[in-house]
């Protein structure tokens, strides 16, 4: 358990600023390795204005298109396809490109992540307009975040803007991560649904290490499942790893989604991949 603790001993104290000092000190208290209790100082406030500050740059990325999209490939083991994960990134100071896991939790604890997944999704789909009049076919793979999940206006948005840009939105993917899904299953339900009912298509990401896992399957209509990248590093040299993939792999054909493969990093596991019937590899290799 963590505890963060702060005083209320000072003249003019709001109920915010005493939230904001205690959630301040919490944090202190995981970041120092959990099981214990800090006392809030001034030392923390520091921290709390380099938040806002941070906070600001990414609402003015969004604002002003001011994030990068990188692609990486989804390379079809069984069909031809020219499938790509879009991966976000935040321009900084001095050329550098911050990839999400060092800007989302703040974009999410200011109410922002919603704003960067409408942004992301309305980039997919106007890259997918401009290489359909290029002549080619192209899908798309948009990550969204929790706070996404319970964001009523992310549908609107999209179907908006299917509309206006008359994409085929099968070309169009939606993935969640398993950890996500976990602990929201009935809200990425709902909106795996209701994405659906548009036409586009939606998978789980990092499927395999979270509690909860089956029921996943069970529960979402899932057109793809990612292996988390967990069983693939590895998989050469894994028994484990290979009785593991080649079952869900298996299981996930049987009840009509396809397979990607994560973290694929050399020509022997795209071999173990195609013996074991995966549909798609995806990775640095």
């Amino acid at each position: 358990a963590s505890a963060g603790i702060t005083l209320l001993d000072r003249v003019g104290l709001t109920a915010p600023a005493v939230l904001l000092e205690a959630d301040l000190a919490m944090a202190e208290a995981k970041q120092l390795g959990r099981n214990r209790a800090v006392l809030h100082d001034t030392r923390l406030l520091a921290g709390a204005a380099a938040l806002h500050r941070w906070a600001g740059r990414i609402r003015s990325a969004v604002e002003r298109d001011e994030f990068e999209l990188h692609a990486q490939r989804v390379h079809g083991l069984r069909e031809n396809v020219d499938q790509w994960e879009l991966l976000v990134r935040l321009p900084v100071a001095d050329g550098e490109l911050l990839p999400p896991d060092r800007f989302l939790p703040v974009a999410q604890q200011f109410g922002l992540g919603s704003a960067i997944d409408e942004w992301v999704t309305r980039q997919a789909i106007e890259t997918i307009a401009a290489e359909r009049a290029r002549g080619v076919q192209v899908r798309l793979e948009v990550n969204v975040c929790e706070q996404t999940l319970a964001e009523p206006t992310f549908v609107q948005t999209v179907e908006q803007a299917l509309t206006e840009s008359g994409i085929d939105p099968s070309a169009l993917v939606f993935e969640v991560n398993g950890s996500t899904a976990a602990g929201n299953l009935d809200d990425v339900k709902v909106l795996s649904e209701r994405l659906k009912a548009h036409g586009c298509l939606f998978a789980i990401d990092g499927f395999g290490v979270n509690a909860g896992a089956f029921e996943q399957l069970r529960a979402l209509p899932l057109d793809y499942l990612k292996i988390d990248a967990a069983f693939i590093r590895n998989l050469p040299s894994s028994r484990t790893d290979q009785c593991i993939v080649r079952g869900i792999t298996s299981l996930a054909h049987s009840l009509g989604s396809q397979v990607i493969a994560m973290a694929v990093g050399d020509q022997q596991t795209v071999e173990l991949l195609e013996e074991f019937g995966v549909d798609y590899a995806q990775g640095f290799y």
